[in-house]
């Protein structure tokens, strides 16, 4: 269990390769987990909930994998701010979290490419997936509903298939394409 730390709960930073199960990260002051670099990293069945700025960071080169963790009220459940260089393509993959009641967005992704499998989102503040700037997105078989705003938003120069999603009950939108 790490909570309550004035940071970050976990950090794991350039040319890391970890996996991470069935840990408990909560009350952080930044976030519960953030990945940056050049990180190869399984994330995997943890708690992070209550963490200020978001439960779960993805920055730079950073390939993660994080699967089925639960993800409670941080500002963001899962931020992504990935990008691919001509040597290296990176597409973060997100399935079978339950990621519910943001105080801003369910899952934002910030440029970069991602694969969004099988997500529970519900209860965001704003919009459950937010997918913005450059980059292409798969998202399928996910389950957005009860958001303040939208659905999905799409918005900027990504490439999004969207395919067999569930969207429904949210309070504006349940997809904008913008």
């Amino acid at each position: 269990t790490l909570e309550a730390n004035r940071g970050i709960g976990v950090e794991y930073r350039s040319f890391v390769e970890v996996a991470m199960q069935g840990n408990t990260l909560r009350d952080n002051l930044l976030a519960g987990v953030r990945l940056v670099g050049n990180t190869k990293a399984e994330i995997r069945g943890n708690i992070l909930e209550r963490n200020n700025e978001a439960g779960i960071v993805v920055e730079g080169l950073a390939q993660p994998n994080l699967l089925e963790n639960q993800i409670r009220e941080g500002r963001v459940g899962i931020l992504l701010n990935t990008y691919s260089t001509p040597e290296q393509s990176v597409s973060p993959t997100l399935r079978g979290n339950v990621i519910e009641q943001s105080r801003n967005y369910g899952i934002y992704l910030q440029g970069g490419s991602a694969l969004l499998e099988s997500n529970q989102v519900r209860g965001a503040g704003q919009a459950g997936i937010a997918l913005l700037g450059d980059g292409t997105v798969s998202a399928a078989q996910n389950t957005v509903e009860q958001n303040q705003t939208h659905g999905i938003l799409v918005e900027g120069s990504v490439k999004a298939t969207l395919e067999n999603n569930t969207v429904q009950g949210n309070a504006l939108c349940g997809i904008v394409l913008r």
